[in-house]
C-alpha cells in the first residue's frame, strides 16, 4: 500500500508545478486513509467470517419449567440464566461431563445434555388433549425410559410390565411417554393400546424368595374333616408335605377354593405341592388339582393346569403383581382311586423383591 502511495506522488510531482504540491499532499494523503479504511473494513469481514461456528437447533426437554445454562460445564457453576422447556437453542456440541455448549439470548453457557432434544416437547395444552393412554407389553419386567428416541440416550426410569402410560405421539421408532412424572421415550413395540392380560404359566423356581408362612393367615370354602383326622385350610400353610388340606364338599370339589391373605407385596408367583403328598398312596388315593383359576389383586383371574405328579410345581405369573392375597380354585380335578376329596398339601408365595 506505501508503495503505491509513493509512486502516486512522484507522478503527480513531476506533473504539477511546485505550487500545486500542497494539494497533491492533501489528495495523496485523503486517498490513503480512504483506502485504509476499506481495507481494514474489508479484514475485519473476512476475520468474522472465518471466525464464525455454526450450531445446531436443539430444543429443551425433560424438565418441569426450565433448565440452568451454567458459566461452566459443572452441576455446581454459576448460573448465566434459566431457559423454558421447549426453548430452542443453538448447541455448539457435546464437552464431556455430561454437558453440551450452547448459545441463547446472545449468552453461551453449557446445559446438560440429557435436557437437548431434536424435537420440541409437546406443549401442556396438546399434551392434555391429545394423550392416550398405552400399556408396557412384550417385555420379560420393564422397559427402558430414554431422555432421547434412540437407545444410546441416557435411561431415565425403568417401566414395569403392565403398565398404564400416556403418549403423546412418536418420533421414529420411539413414542413419547409420560411416567411417574417424567417425560421420555419408549421404543413402540413394547407399547399397546390394549393391556397385556394377566397369565400365569409352570415354570422354575430362579431362586424368589419365599414368603415367611407366619405372615400370612389362609382361609377356604370348606374343611373335610372325618375319622381320620382334620384337614384344615392351615395344612396348606406349614411347609409341610405330609400334611394337607381337603376340600369338604361333594364329588372333586370344582369351585371349592384356598385363599392366602398377607401384607401388600410383589408377587411373582407360587410353588404348590398338589395333592395329598404324605406318601405314593396317599396321593394317588385322594384326587388332585388338575385345572385351578388363580387370583390377585388387581388383575382378571387366569388358569394354569397342573401336571399329575408328586413333588413341588411351580406357577410363575406373566409379569410381578402387587397384591395382599393369592386364591386357588379348583375348576377340575385327576380322581384319586379311592377318595374324591381334592387335596392340597402345601402353597408357599414367591416374591418378587
Amino acid at each position: 500500500m506505501r508503495r503505491t502511495v509513493v509512486l502516486l506522488f512522484l507522478v503527480l510531482l513531476l506533473a504539477l508545478p511546485s505550487a500545486g504540491l500542497a494539494e497533491a499532499w492533501t489528495f495523496i494523503e485523503s486517498w490513503d486513509a480512504s483506502e485504509s479504511e476499506a481495507s481494514g473494513s474489508e479484514t475485519f469481514e473476512s476475520e468474522t467470517f472465518e471466525s464464525e461456528t455454526f450450531g445446531t437447533t436443539l430444543y429443551i426437554v425433560n424438565c418441569e419449567e426450565y433448565v440452568s445454562l451454567r458459566a461452566q460445564p459443572d452441576t455446581s457453576a454459576e448460573a448465566l440464566a434459566r431457559i423454558p422447556l421447549g426453548t430452542a437453542v443453538t448447541c455448539y456440541g457435546d464437552v464431556g461431563n455430561d454437558f453440551s455448549e450452547v448459545a441463547y439470548q446472545g449468552m453461551t453457557g453449557y446445559v446438560l445434555t440429557r435436557y437437548l432434544g431434536s424435537n420440541a416437547p409437546v406443549a401442556a395444552a396438546e399434551a392434555e388433549s391429545e394423550g392416550e393412554t398405552m400399556y408396557v407389553v412384550n417385555c420379560q419386567e420393564y422397559v427402558t425410559l430414554r431422555s432421547g428416541p434412540s437407545t444410546s440416550t441416557d435411561a431415565m426410569a425403568h417401566i414395569p410390565l403392565g403398565t398404564a402410560v400416556m403418549t403423546y405421539g412418536s418420533d421414529g421408532d420411539f413414542i413419547r411417554v409420560e411416567y411417574e412424572g417424567l417425560r421420555g421415550y419408549v421404543l413402540n413395540e413394547y407399547l399397546d393400546y390394549s393391556p397385556m392380560s394377566f397369565s400365569a404359566y409352570l415354570g422354575s423356581d430362579a431362586g424368589y424368595a419365599r414368603l415367611d408362612t407366619a405372615s400370612i393367615e389362609v382361609s377356604a370354602s370348606s374343611e373335610q374333616v372325618d375319622q381320620y383326622g382334620y384337614y384344615s385350610a392351615a395344612n396348606a400353610n406349614d411347609a409341610d408335605g405330609s400334611t394337607a388340606w381337603a376340600e369338604g364338599a361333594d364329588g372333586v370339589g370344582e369351585g371349592e377354593w384356598l385363599s392366602f391373605f398377607f401384607d401388600e407385596r410383589a408377587v411373582a408367583g407360587f410353588a404348590i405341592c398338589a395333592g395329598y403328598q404324605k406318601s405314593a398312596e396317599t396321593y394317588n388315593n385322594n384326587a388332585r388339582p388338575a385345572r385351578i383359576c388363580v387370583s390377585v389383586a388387581g388383575e382378571s383371574d387366569c388358569y394354569v393346569t397342573l401336571e399329575d405328579r408328586r413333588g413341588e410345581q411351580v406357577v410363575l405369573f406373566q409379569y410381578p403383581v402387587v397384591s395382599d392375597y393369592l386364591s386357588i380354585e379348583i375348576v377340575s380335578a385327576y380322581s384319586g382311586t379311592s377318595y374324591a376329596d381334592t387335596c392340597i398339601s402345601d402353597v408357599r408365595i414367591l416374591l418378587a423383591d
